[in-house]
């Protein structure tokens, strides 16, 4: 996918997930210094390269497709306005020790326990859905409920 949305005004990729269907990796930087708000990567999506949320000064909502089984370092690097991050994949995708770098907010999975079995997740904060659904009700339907 490459850089094809680099420095982009886009408020939302609800659209290119469902459209981009022949895409399975997320190149590095592919969607850096953007205006998209809410991130949603190609459905069939299984590798998201280093830093390909970097530098979205908007970005508030980031999700991580299913079939995703690994992600580069700083994902989001310094995104402190980012509220959540949405995991689909049952199975924890393969991250470093630096995929969340200076990013805050929620990291939401399936299921936390799971997902605390896999070495380089085991230290981190996670949120099931059911707290997603409590935290931010329209993300949840937009994106676990309806995705």
């Amino acid at each position: 996918m490459g850089t094809v949305f680099a420095s982009k005004v886009l408020n939302s990729l609800m659209d290119v997930a469902n459209k981009f269907t022949g895409v399975t990796t997320v190149g590095g930087g592919c969607f850096s210094s953007t205006s998209i708000e809410e991130l949603v990567f190609p459905v069939n999506t299984v590798t998201v390269s280093g830093n390909a949320a970097n530098g979205n000064a908007k970005l508030y909502c980031l999700v991580i497709p299913s079939k995703v089984t690994s992600i580069g370092s700083n994902l989001s690097y310094y995104r402190r306005q980012l509220k959540a991050t949405i995991f689909l994949p049952e199975d924890p995708p393969t991250i470093t020790s630096t995929t969340f770098n200076y990013t805050t907010g929620r990291v939401y999975v399936p299921d936390v326990d799971h997902y605390k079995t896999a070495d380089v997740w085991s230290g981190r904060t996670l949120y099931d859905f059911n707290q997603l659904a409590i935290d931010y009700p329209d993300y949840y339907e937009k994106f676990v409920v309806n995705l």
